[in-house]
């Protein structure tokens, strides 16, 4: 029969209306037709901005062929991004206000499953696929395509103590065209959390903003294949990710940073064990008081930058400006890796942009490398070269 349904949930971080209605049997056919109309409001996506999603759904619903089924639909809704903080990133404050998206997406699924809820046995497979914008309308931002698969596998084990094998795999890919310069962070794919990656916090893991807040991704899978399948940008966002959890704490990887370290290791093709990787990794120079540092500034102080000392430090106390250096002259000279510029105790001191030169003899200088200043800690790194200063 007919079904009708509203659900309303209210909370501090979240809260949801969602009015919905179907027709099983359109014009007395196996034709469903329905629609829903929601808002949906969200503190709990960023600790940067607030969300609200407003909008409405027509769609029609039939039995293909087989055991495949087919959903088409027309979605029309408007994003409101609001209460930005003033220490969000320019990523996230250029979508400030609202914007409206007007898109038609299509799902094809098969489902054998013997119970939607407990599964013992059977599979389901979904596929989608959404254009937005364009010829459709909408802000010129929302302009973007996409296509996503999820698929899972039932194996019952011991049937005697319930016990099931399920193998789940996911992907996805959004991209935007025309005018739209970048696909919106609200539209990106986040994993974490029970529904998309167990052991997680919901939408951690992805890549992140200067300020490591999370901002989505293009494209996700949730398989797990050799590194050597992904890319520049995948291993730096993941890399970034496990850098700063689990108690640790470092900087941003970057593309650049991976592409340098598979030309360094591609002659390698045995698999890494512990004590390769470590041996393979540089020890980490400490910065020590027989250091004779000097700077373009403020050098009555610059021994505080590397004094070993945490509660000190050093900093030009002007804006940035070209031709500004901090200078470090060790005691003799050792292979130099990278830097890394720790500036925990005033997080928003950070250098803009840096590059790292040596010298053995103070006069002749050689680049070593470029980098991103980044929020409360920086680092760049190059291939080891001795130097002194």
């Amino acid at each position: 029969g007919q079904k009708f349904r509203l659900r309303m949930q209210l909370g501090s971080l979240s809260s949801e209306v969602v009015l919905s209605f179907e027709e099983p049997w359109l014009f007395q056919r196996q034709l469903a037709l329905g629609f829903s109309v929601f808002r949906t409001s969200s503190e709990y996506n960023s600790t940067f901005y607030s969300q609200i999603q407003t909008g409405f759904e027509v769609y029609l619903r039939k039995h293909l062929f087989e055991l495949w089924n087919g959903r088409l639909s027309y979605t029309y809704e408007v994003f409101d991004i609001n209460n930005i903080s003033p220490s969000a990133s320019a990523i996230i404050r250029a979508l400030e206000g609202s914007n409206a998206s007007s898109s038609i997406g299509f799902q094809l699924e098969r489902d054998t499953r013997d119970k939607i809820i407990n599964t013992t046995s059977g599979n389901r497979v979904e596929m989608n696929f959404r254009f937005a914008g364009g010829p459709l309308g909408g802000s010129k931002i929302n302009n973007n395509y996409s296509m996503e698969f999820r698929g899972s596998q039932f194996f019952p084990i011991f049937e005697t103590q319930a016990q099931v094998l399920a193998l789940i795999a996911r992907g996805g890919v959004i991209q935007n065209f025309g005018d739209s310069n970048d696909v919106p962070y609200y539209n990106k794919y986040y994993l974490g959390g029970p529904q998309t990656l167990r052991g997680y916090e919901f939408r951690e893991v992805a890549p992140r903003d200067q300020f490591n807040e999370p901002i989505g991704g293009k494209t996700y899978d949730a398989q797990m294949v050799p590194m050597a399948m992904n890319d520049d940008e995948w291993i730096a966002a993941v890399t970034s990710y496990v850098r700063n959890s689990f108690g640790n704490k470092g900087a941003l990887i970057f593309p650049k940073d991976v592409a340098r370290i598979r030309e360094e290791m591609k002659g390698i093709t045995a698999p890494w064990t512990q004590e390769t990787l470590q041996a393979s990794l540089p020890p980490i120079v400490k910065a020590a008081k027989d250091w004779k540092v000097s700077a373009s500034d403020q050098a009555d102080t610059a021994q505080n930058g590397c004094d070993a000392d945490g509660k000190t430090r050093w900093e030009t106390k002007s804006d940035q400006k070209k031709g500004m250096w901090y200078q470090v002259e060790l005691p003799a000279e050792q292979a130099i890796a990278g830097v890394r510029l720790d500036a925990s105790g005033r997080p928003s001191a950070f250098p803009k942009n840096f590059k790292v030169e040596g010298s053995v003899d103070g006069k002749k200088w050689f680049p070593l490398g470029t980098s991103h200043g980044l929020y409360s800690l920086s680092e760049a790194y190059f291939g080891a070269k001795p130097t002194k200063f």
